[in-house]
């Protein structure tokens, strides 16, 4: 675990020792949209939760949760991520499993996993195809999609923050595959009551589905504690995601126009808190659904940051104009994603461009191609 034996705290100060200021510079405005997109798509959701739940408007709801998650990041900071995320992501995990059982148990009265068949055999098969092959633009975009969800989150903030703050090497590795099998086991939960929820549910509810599943299927009192759940666990989402890219906007942007002893890094943080909050409810409010922002950002992080933690990482002394032109073009062939256009691949076109212009620059300028470093993990 390389990143965590550097003793940093964010992954642009890993980019500044590997690279220098300006591969670091631009790191910060590569990173910094992919959480703003993040954080709407939690900011929309939980305002969704609580139309459903109190009949709240959308907007009202956007501003509370906004201004609430904002205190909340500034008086917790990295200690309420770390210790609020572990409680309650045990919370959710028992109460999807709660629900998962009541939902399909309520289904068919001859138990959870007999439901699960019915409902699996009554969907359209459209819906069951894991990978399209029915034509190769439509394979591609999915192959878009899989690195975006898969390796997209890799070189994040967010993630490397929770590695920085582990107390060794073994906790940090030990806790990533932890992770890692957990949010396989636990993400598939959603998905099997999804098919569940497109059959039963009125179609007009189209968004806070698993909100309205345990509202139908569970009793008050786990009902109760289900929403209590996966509010805390959003609020704790939005805190995480606030609180990386503040880091790196105050420690590697902000910092450099000003003195330590002019103006302290704490308070470069606070207001990085509040300049990320109030960007991200600007784009929930103006942007588009919450699953199209989430992909937009996690494609950013795939087209413009896999590179520089990748060549950082595993190779040797890679040429830094061949990496800061790699990421330009990775995030310009990406850049017709965020407006919409979804014709084509741009993630995965930006990944595989800029690793391509990277050894090609690298080649002209060194006379050789980037060497794979040894001893690397």
């Amino acid at each position: 675990m390389p990143l965590w034996n550097e003793k940093i705290c964010t992954l642009s100060d890993f980019y500044r020792k590997r690279f220098g200021k300006k591969i670091e510079i631009f790191s910060v405005f590569v990173s910094i949209p992919t959480f703003i997109g993040w954080i709407a798509v939690q900011l929309i959701s939980l305002a969704h939760i609580m139309e459903l739940t109190y009949g709240l408007p959308i907007n009202t709801g956007i501003a509370l949760v906004a201004v609430f998650a904002a205190v909340y990041t500034y008086l917790g900071g990295m200690w309420s991520v770390t210790l609020t995320d572990a409680l309650q992501l045990v919370f959710v995990g028992v109460g999807l499993i709660v629900l998962f059982f009541s939902v399909f148990g309520g289904y068919d009265e001859s138990g959870a996993f007999h439901g699960l068949a019915k409902v699996i055999s009554q969907t359209d098969p459209e819906r069951l195809v894991i990978v399209p092959t029915k034509s190769l633009p439509e394979f591609f975009n999915w192959i878009g999609l899989f690195l975006v969800a898969s390796i997209g989150n890799i070189p994040s903030q967010d993630l490397a923050q929770r590695i920085f703050s582990a107390k060794s090497v073994r906790v940090a590795k030990t806790s990533c595959l932890i992770a890692g099998v957990l949010y396989l086991i636990i993400g598939t939960l959603p998905v099997m009551l999804g098919l569940l929820a497109h059959q039963i549910l009125p179609p007009e509810i189209t968004k806070s589905v698993i909100p309205a599943l345990a509202d139908r299927f569970l009793a008050f009192p786990l009902n109760l504690i289900f929403f209590l759940a996966v509010v805390s666990v959003i609020l704790s989402t939005i805190d995480s995601a606030i609180l990386a890219p503040a880091s790196t906007l105050a420690r590697n942007g902000l910092r450099h126009l000003f003195s330590e002893k002019s103006v302290p890094t704490i308070l470069l943080l606070h207001v990085s808190v509040v300049l990320i909050t109030g960007a991200s409810m600007v784009t929930a409010y103006i942007g588009e659904d919450a699953y199209s922002l989430l992909q937009a950002s996690y494609g950013l992080g795939l087209a413009g940051l896999m590179l520089p933690l990748s060549t950082a990482l595993f190779t040797e002394n890679p040429d830094v104009t061949a990496v800061g032109m790699g990421m330009f073009i990775g995030v310009l062939l990406w850049s017709p994603e965020f407006f919409g256009y979804e014709e084509l691949p741009y993630s995965l076109l930006g990944f595989i461009s800029g690793f391509v212009v990277f050894v090609s620059i690298h080649r002209l300028r060194v006379g050789s191609f980037p060497r794979i470093r040894q001893n690397s993990t």
